[in-house]
């Protein structure tokens, strides 16, 4: 799996952006954001010093915030143990069955 520059979403075409520290508006005493994602922006950010994986992984944790979202799943949105538990199994599902693989 690569790092895509834009994603589609229910439509809506997301930039994703590596950036050195990503802070998030919402949250400014979080000093440890591997990312965040600004929907009225459609804007991803993912944390540059991270490597690879957990870029890869990241994107898909902020992917499942904008998919509850915008299926009006809103009440689950913030819910970060349930996003970062579904990021982690569909991650390894990826990564460890050679999934969408070029």
């Amino acid at each position: 799996m690569r790092m895509p520059n834009n994603i589609r979403v229910y439509g809506i075409v997301y930039h994703v952006n590596i950036v050195s520290n990503p802070h998030d508006p919402e949250f400014p005493e979080d000093e440890n954001t591997w990312g965040y994602t600004d929907l009225n922006r459609a804007n991803i950010f993912i944390n540059s010093e991270l490597d690879k994986n957990h870029q890869k992984q990241t994107l898909i944790h902020e992917l499942i915030h904008i998919m509850l979202w915008e299926s009006g799943k809103t009440s689950l949105y913030n819910d970060e143990n349930l996003v970062t538990s579904l990021a982690n199994s569909i991650f390894e599902l990826i990564q460890g069955n050679s999934l969408f693989v070029n």
